[in-house]
């Protein structure tokens, strides 16, 4: 977390299934108990590794980074949507991570 964003660091619990859509925002709560929504900026290193049965991700427009093996294991994973405004980021992906997946513009 950054006074900027959030950063996807991992999954809580069950891994998820099927199709998941990556939140936009996410509530945060300062050191004074106050809370605020903060925009997803960054899926973490390893965040949705293992996520076997995930099929498709939504990711939201403002993502910027992407960590080292973040769909590592993700061997039903089909589908990326939201990377169409990011060259970079579509780029580093579809040649890097998953050379065979398809990718939503």
């Amino acid at each position: 977390m950054s006074k900027d964003g959030v950063e996807i660091c991992g999954v809580k619990g069950p891994k998820p299934t099927g199709d998941l859509v990556v939140p936009q925002t996410l509530p945060f709560k300062n050191d004074a108990g106050e809370v605020s929504e903060l925009p997803v900026l960054k899926i973490g290193e390893r965040a949705f590794a293992y996520c076997s049965s995930l099929k498709s991700l939504t990711l939201p427009e403002g993502i910027t980074e992407i960590g080292k093996k973040a769909f590592w294991g993700c061997s039903s994973l089909e589908e990326i949507k939201g990377l169409s405004e990011n060259r970079y980021l579509l780029d580093y992906v579809h040649l890097l991570l998953l050379p065979d997946l398809y990718l939503r513009r």
